[in-house]
């Protein structure tokens, strides 16, 4: 029964990460570094492709390989991940269209919450982490406000853009799509499954595997050597990129993407009311949240 619940702890917590990834701007790495289950995560992903655990699959030794990697604790999760983006998609999309002042400010609430987090578990902020961190905020600033690079439609251009993209779904503070922005490739990967083109799309998968294995071992070793200096680049970088999440602001989708910050008062004379009440409580539900997560992520769950 204690194992039962084990998984559906990790279950919850991978919904949780794909609800997250729903969002423009959101990372589920964010919610699984909230959640307690970040390094291990990327360990177990990392561990996938390790040489001595793929000599345990050569020798069919299924179950020895499914233990060594981890097996059950990356099976609760994806399936909660994937559950979250199939099941609540059109609600999220729904959502955004519709109350997107009252999201932002939920999840800016969320961020700004993580960077405490995150933040605490630094330690002491000596000169040297202050300098990573400040590093790592410029570089979610960086992104934000870069200008995209303009894309292609070669096979290569399509297995890079998996490559990368797919980072994002374990590095907290910024989300895979709008890496995909930046590269130039958004509108182009939309069009590839709207048109079902399988040789493009396994192209892309492709590069995505390979990219996700190969940052979540780099990760992992950068941890497990530098975890002080990792945690410092990561609050950093979420405290950047939170600007993405700003509750008043004009964007240009697709691979033209712009983004105008502006205060209440300008958004309201151009997008109708900014709704600053409502915005005000789902940034304290935002708040209120992570600290529900961080007790969550607390307590024992499953290896």
């Amino acid at each position: 029964m204690k194992a039962l619940w084990g998984y559906l702890t990790l279950y919850l917590k991978g919904f949780g990460m794909g609800t997250a990834d729903l969002v423009p701007g959101v990372s589920g790495g964010t919610i699984a570094l909230l959640t307690g289950i970040y390094e291990r995560l990327v360990g177990h992903i990392g561990a996938i492709a390790q040489p001595e655990h793929l000599r345990l699959l050569r020798q069919f030794r299924l179950g020895a390989y499914f233990r060594a990697i981890g097996g059950g604790f990356l099976l609760a999760v994806g399936l909660g991940l994937l559950s979250a983006v199939f099941v609540l998609a059109p609600v999220v999309r729904y959502l955004l269209a519709t109350y997107p002042v009252r999201v932002d400010s939920f999840f800016f609430g969320l961020m700004l919450a993580t960077v405490g987090v995150v933040g605490r578990k630094v330690g002491r902020w000596r000169m040297g982490y202050i300098l990573l961190g400040l590093v790592g905020c410029g570089l979610g600033l960086l992104l934000n406000f870069g200008t995209p690079i303009a894309g292609g439609d070669s096979y290569l251009a399509f297995f890079c853009a998996g490559l990368v993209g797919v980072c994002a779904m374990i590095l907290p503070g910024i989300s895979g799509s709008f890496i995909l922005i930046l590269l130039g490739m958004y509108a182009r990967v939309l069009q590839l499954v709207v048109t079902l083109d399988i040789p493009h799309l396994a192209v892309f998968a492709l590069g995505a595997v390979l990219g996700l294995l190969s940052f979540s071992r780099l990760l992992s070793w950068l941890f497990a050597r530098f975890e002080g200096g990792m945690l410092a680049i990561l609050t950093g970088f979420i405290l950047g990129a939170m600007v993405r999440l700003w509750p008043w602001k004009v964007t240009e989708g697709g691979d033209g993407y712009s983004l105008q910050l502006l205060t209440p008062e300008g958004y309201s004379q151009t997008h109708g009311a900014a709704h600053l009440g409502w915005a005000v409580l789902f940034f304290l539900l935002g708040l209120t949240v992570v600290s529900l997560l961080e007790w969550g992520g607390r307590r024992k769950t499953v290896r």
